[in-house]
């Protein structure tokens, strides 16, 4: 049980400092758990707050994955100014692996280092992303191709288009792409579409 629950808020650890960084946000102060113990993520302040414990579990029994990679979600995370992809021009398709190296040290409360800066991981050994992202241009072959292969959950993201006009041509929320995105999920042109296959992404590439 005890092995159990370290797993877990290991888990929430490592993939909570990768997603931020697939945000953009900076990893400020704050306290995260694991194995029952606090961990020190940059600098900290003295304030009042809930027991961390509490709160990680909380969450962790109250949420899936589905729900944090929602609509509401990744509206937030991936606000950023759009980028501009090249277009693809041959079909494609190719295994990523998006391991993530720490950038800095990740302490417990009495300063041992847990994970060293520089440690390297896949958050995929972690999470599971359900359906598919699908990334589009600014071309409006991107919007009709989308309308003739679009499935239920799949998420979009756009690079370098119009997202009102795209929401407005299919009727389902849309994100702007930036760069954190291509580096971290190794995406290279458009229109592209990602999946999850154990812990690696299958990316395919179009031509249209």
């Amino acid at each position: 049980m005890a092995n159990s629950m370290r797993s877990l808020k290991t888990a929430l650890l490592l993939t909570s400092i990768f997603l931020l960084s697939l945000s953009g946000n900076k990893i400020v102060a704050g306290n995260l758990l694991a194995a029952g113990e606090e961990i020190v993520v940059g600098e900290t302040y003295a304030i009042e707050e809930r027991d961390a414990l509490e709160e990680i579990e909380e969450k962790a029994n109250g949420k899936n994955w589905k729900e944090i990679l929602s609509a509401e979600k990744l509206q937030k995370t991936l606000s950023a100014a759009s980028k501009t992809l090249p277009r693809a021009d041959s079909l494609n398709t190719r295994e990523y692996y998006p391991y993530y190296t720490l950038e800095m040290d990740i302490e417990d409360a009495d300063g041992n280092t847990i994970y060293p800066q520089g440690f390297r991981y896949n958050p995929l050994d972690f999470i599971y992303m359900p359906g598919r992202i699908i990334i589009l241009g600014d071309d409006e072959k991107d919007i009709t191709w989308l309308k003739e292969n679009y499935q239920q959950g799949d998420r979009l993201i756009t690079a370098g288009g119009d997202i009102q006009n795209i929401q407005e041509e299919v009727g389902v929320p849309v994100f702007k792409f930036d760069e954190k995105m291509r580096e971290r999920m190794g995406i290279r042109s458009v229109p592209s579409s990602i999946v999850q296959k154990g812990n690696k992404l299958l990316i395919t590439e179009y031509v249209l």
